[in-house]
C-alpha cells in the first residue's frame, strides 16, 4: 500500500495494537524512507486537551507555573522550570544566541508554557496549535501571542521555529517541514525533536510505550531528516542514547518482554494518565542501583531522542 508519509507503494502492515479498550489500529512499516506508521485522527488533540485525566492536563499545570514566573518578568526561573524536559533543553539551547525582539514561532504550543521563556526574553513570538482551547488557556496566562493555525501572523517571515513532539502527531510531517522552513528567513533555524523508529525496532516492538495512536501517529528514523529536506536548509541531527543505567534496564526489557508490552489505560475518549504502579516503582529502583556502577555504554535510542536543526540556506533554497 501508498506510505502516508512518502507515498512510495513500499507500506506493509506489520500488525494491530489496541491501546484503549475502544480503540485499535494497524502499525506499517515503508521500505523506501523508513517510517512507521498508523492512521491519523485530526479531531483527537482538542479531545484529549479536554480531559482533566488526560496526560494534556500537566500542560495546564505547568503553564500556570510559568504564569507566575512570566508576570514576575523572571526570565531565569522559567528556564530553570522548563530545563528538565531534555526536548525544551534542546530549543532553549538551541535558540539562545537570537538577539532580542527576534520573530520566534512556536508549532504546537499547547498552552504556552515554552513560548512564555522566550516572550521574557524579549522575542516577538507568535504560538498556535490547533486546540482551541489550548490557545484560548494560552492567550488567558500570557496575553494575545497565540492563535489557530492559517493566521495572517503565520506567513511570517521568522527568525526561528520549533516544536517539541509535534511532528509525529500531524498528517503531513513532510508537507508541514517544508512550509515552515519556507516560514523561515534565509540562515533561520528549525528546531524540533522527532520519536525514533530505530527504538521499536531494536526492542522487536510495534510502537513506542511512551506515546501511542491516535495522539502520536510516525516514528522516523533518524536518517529521515538529513535526506528530504536538502534542497531547502542544511541539516543538523543528533540521536540521544538512553544514559548506562537506563539502557541496560531497557536492554533486560528487550530480552524478555513482548512485542506490545502497554496495557489498556482506558477510553479514548476520557484518557488516563498513567500511574505510578509497582512495575514502574520497581524499574525505577534498579535503575537507581545501576547508576553507582561503573557499567559500559550500549547503544539503545530514547523513544524521542532525534534532535534536528535544519538551518534554511542563504539562497533560500530558491535555486533548486
Amino acid at each position: 500500500m501508498p506510505c502516508r508519509i512518502c507515498g512510495q507503494e513500499a507500506a506493509t502492515e506489520l500488525g494491530r495494537i489496541v491501546p484503549y479498550r475502544d480503540y485499535a489500529c494497524a502499525v506499517y512499516d515503508c521500505a523506501a524512507c523508513g517510517c512507521r506508521f498508523t492512521e491519523h485522527s485530526s479531531d483527537v488533540y482538542e479531545r484529549l486537551h479536554g480531559q482533566s485525566a488526560s496526560s494534556y492536563a500537566r500542560h495546564d499545570a505547568l503553564a500556570q507555573q510559568c504564569s507566575a514566573l512570566f508576570h514576575a518578568g523572571d526570565a531565569e526561573g522559567l528556564r530553570r522550570l522548563l530545563l528538565p524536559s531534555v526536548t525544551r533543553e534542546l530549543v532553549m539551547n538551541a535558540l539562545e544566541c537570537l538577539e532580542p525582539g527576534a520573530g520566534v514561532l512556536e508549532v504546537g504550543c499547547s498552552k504556552g508554557a515554552l513560548a512564555s521563556y522566550f516572550l521574557a526574553l524579549g522575542h516577538d513570538v507568535l504560538g498556535v496549535d490547533v486546540s482551541e482551547s489550548a490557545i484560548a488557556r494560552a492567550r488567558e496566562l500570557f496575553g494575545d501571542h497565540f492563535e489557530l493555525p492559517g493566521g495572517p501572523r503565520e506567513a511570517g517571515p521568522f527568525d526561528a521555529i520549533y516544536h517539541t513532539g509535534t511532528i509525529g502527531c500531524v498528517a503531513d510531517p513532510v508537507g508541514m517541514t517544508r512550509g515552515l522552513l519556507q516560514k523561515l528567513k534565509p540562515g533561520g533555524q528549525l528546531v524540533f525533536n522527532s520519536p525514533n523508529a530505530r527504538a521499536c525496532r531494536r526492542r522487536g516492538q510495534l510502537w513506542l510505550s511512551s506515546t501511542v495512536p491516535p495522539d502520536l501517529v510516525t516514528l522516523f528514523q533518524p536518517g529521515f531528516w538529513r535526506e528530504r529536506f536538502d534542497d531547502l536548509a542544511e541539516a543538523h541531527v543528533e540521536e540521544i542514547r538512553h544514559e548506562p543505567a537506563t539502557a541496560w534496564v531497557e536492554e533486560a526489557v528487550r530480552v524478555v518482554g513482548p512485542r506490545w508490552r502497554l496495557r489498556s489505560r482506558g477510553r479514548v475518549e476520557a484518557v488516563e494518565a498513567p500511574t505510578r504502579d509497582r512495575r514502574r516503582w520497581l524499574r525505577e529502583r534498579v535503575e537507581h542501583r545501576l547508576r553507582r556502577l561503573p557499567l559500559p555504554t550500549i547503544d539503545v535510542p530514547t523513544d524521542f531522542g532525534i534532535h534536528v536543526c535544519l538551518t534554511r540556506r542563504a539562497d533560500g533554497g530558491q535555486g533548486d
